[in-house]
């Protein structure tokens, strides 16, 4: 699937784990379905959504001097996408520091 692809850019360029909730997708199969388009739509979805949304987050974190070790993308009931970034905790840091959610 596309987003194994994703996944796997981001374990190698920035050693961090992508997990896709059921959620996103079920809400993508539902739009292939819905759509003549089929999993054109699913390409354009990546393209305009989910990949600008996880460079911004990514950079946003690495302007900052964080990465993140963990990023769950999901949908919520309405098709909006939301992306919970878990950044890594260094050995001297809080660990009870929040993640941060894009939306």
């Amino acid at each position: 699937m596309k987003l194994e692809k994703v996944a796997e850019r981001l374990r190698r360029q920035h050693a961090g784990k992508l997990v896709c909730d059921d959620s996103l997708v079920a809400a993508m199969a539902e739009r292939c379905l819905a759509r003549n388009s089929g999993a054109r739509h699913v390409d354009a979805c990546l393209d305009q959504r989910v990949r600008p949304a996880l460079c911004r987050g990514l950079l946003t974190r690495m302007v900052g001097d964080m990465t993140s070790a963990k990023i769950i993308l999901s949908s919520s009931a309405e098709g909006s996408l939301t992306i919970d970034l878990i950044d890594r905790v260094a050995p001297d840091s809080d660990p009870t520091t929040p993640e941060a959610s894009i939306a």
